[in-house]
């Protein structure tokens, strides 16, 4: 194990071409080499972040179908990041990543919508996949 290229107080391993750390148990943050050489500032709690994600369902019968994606409505996702305006896979999961990073977040349940789910889009106790890009950090 590497120490994480973010300091993001997490571990990381090389796998192909691309950095893989381990954030918490939230997230799964892949990062190509090339991106690493450019982190640039860092948002921090109560800053707001703009972005692109497509949100996927990890297993079960719908196993790897969308639910969501700004990238579809062609608007960007605003949100303050660490004061619990999105779900806290997002609020952990985001800490730390840059303008033009993209981001992969696998969330499970208890970080995501929990028991409940999201009817009828997202079922109960589902692991949810996000592929996001951060556009902008105020």
């Amino acid at each position: 194990q590497l120490a994480c290229p973010l300091d993001l107080g997490c571990h990381s391993v090389r796998k192909g071409g691309t950095q893989e750390c381990l954030l918490l148990r939230t997230c799964s943050l892949k990062l190509s080499p090339s991106l690493l050489a450019k982190v640039s500032a860092r948002p921090r709690r109560a800053d707001k972040l703009s972005m692109h994600y497509v949100g996927t369902l990890l297993g079960g019968p719908r196993d790897g179908s969308k639910f969501d994606s700004s990238r579809d409505r062609g608007k960007p996702f605003q949100f303050v990041l660490g004061v619990g305006q999105v779900i806290k896979g997002w609020d952990e999961g985001l800490q730390g990543a840059v303008v033009g990073e993209r981001r992969k977040l696998t969330i499970p349940a208890d970080m995501g919508y929990g028991a409940r789910g999201y009817p009828p889009i997202i079922p109960p106790n589902s692991t949810l996949v996000f592929d996001t890009e951060v556009l902008k950090i105020e």
